[in-house]
């Protein structure tokens, strides 16, 4: 008789959501239900862009472009409820960074919007939603301390 142990474990679905033509950085998830949407900065051209990208059941959908054009970009933080996504980055403007957000809404793109203005150094947020799906940012201008 064989008396061995089993340990079974559950591993995770590996997918690649963004495509080779840029070089991505600082991806953020977000899941609404069964729904997790991924947003990431790609660069490319000395410019940047940020995508969307929503994945359920082991399929994703293709990537959405959130800005309008490309630019000086930074970070990606997203939130997700009720079938809405909104997508927060910081955009140089000036001598400054200013946090830009835009929500899609399972058909398309609102308008993006400006969070901060100013020659403010609007960095390293963090975006999250509640229940109700009210969209709250945190930032920090300093490097957060690990």
């Amino acid at each position: 008789a064989l008396r061995a142990l089993v340990e079974v474990r559950r591993s995770p679905v590996v997918e690649t959501v963004s495509e080779s033509r840029y070089e991505d950085d600082y991806p953020s998830m977000a899941a609404d239900g069964n729904r997790i949407w991924v947003a990431w900065q790609a660069y490319r051209d000395k410019s940047d862009r940020i995508f969307l990208r929503g994945c359920e059941n082991g399929r994703c959908d293709a990537a959405l472009e959130v800005t309008e054009k490309p630019g000086d970009l930074f970070m990606t933080g997203v939130a997700a409820a009720h079938g809405a996504v909104t997508v927060v980055w910081s955009a140089h403007e000036g001598s400054g960074w200013n946090l830009k957000a835009r929500t899609y809404d399972g058909k398309g793109f609102g308008p993006a919007e400006s969070v901060t203005t100013g020659d403010n150094n609007n960095l390293w947020h963090k975006v999250t939603a509640d229940r109700s799906g009210n969209v709250t940012i945190f930032q920090s201008s300093r490097v957060p301390e690990l």
